[in-house]
């Protein structure tokens, strides 16, 4: 019998192990930081170009992500604080969402990863266009930290339009062209576009 249970033991633990892990920060958009609008130079640069808030001096931000260009409103959904809006979140507590006219809007994960295959999976809902990518920065000379755009590389862009209902993705990609520092881009738009964001996942598989 003890023989018995140590199989399932093992067995169930290879299923998690080979189940890979998220190597992607705050992917569930679980965590968040509240950012002083008036000051934070970089984020009201953003708030310039055309990104949109709730009213207030603050904006709450998923921990880990930064608007890194082009336009769009943008809401950090959190059902403990909105019950109502339990339907538009997939998992947990939290998920972002995105409305947009006519231009792409990007967001940046900032954390670097190594080259290689990886899945991607996420849950989407809405209508407009997703995309993913890799961005390769090499070494700045001048400074000795990650600095000079090599290349990105767009690695999935799909447009999108799920009736009211949430739709998972999964598939294998590899990035990385180019081994330097690699940072992982999000990119949404269209036309009168508005798309609800969960549970993204970066799991490195060789």
């Amino acid at each position: 019998m003890k023989t018995f249970l140590l199989t399932i033991v093992c067995a169930a633990s290879m299923l998690c192990f080979a189940g890979g892990k998220n190597v992607l920060k705050n992917g569930g958009f679980e965590e968040d930081v509240v950012i002083a609008k008036a000051l934070d130079k970089n984020l009201l640069e953003h708030i310039r170009a055309g990104w949109t808030f709730l009213p207030g001096p603050a904006v709450t931000l998923p921990k880990h992500w930064r608007p890194c260009g082009g336009a769009a409103y943008f809401e950090l959904i959190d059902i403990d604080e909105e019950p109502e809006k339990k339907e538009f979140v997939h998992s947990g507590k939290r998920s972002c969402y995105f409305r947009f006219s006519k231009t792409f809007c990007y967001m940046l994960n900032t954390f670097h990863f190594e080259p290689g295959e990886y899945e991607l999976k996420f849950w989407y809902r809405g209508k407009g266009r997703i995309a993913f990518a890799d961005i390769c920065y090499g070494m700045n000379p001048a400074t000795g930290q990650p600095g000079k755009h090599l290349k990105s590389n767009r690695f999935y862009h799909a447009g999108i339009n799920t009736a009211g209902e949430w739709k998972f993705f999964s598939g294998r990609f590899k990035l990385g062209a180019v081994p330097e520092t690699l940072y992982f881009v999000l990119y949404l738009g269209g036309i009168n576009g508005e798309v609800y964001l969960d549970d993204v996942e970066l799991i490195k598989l060789k």
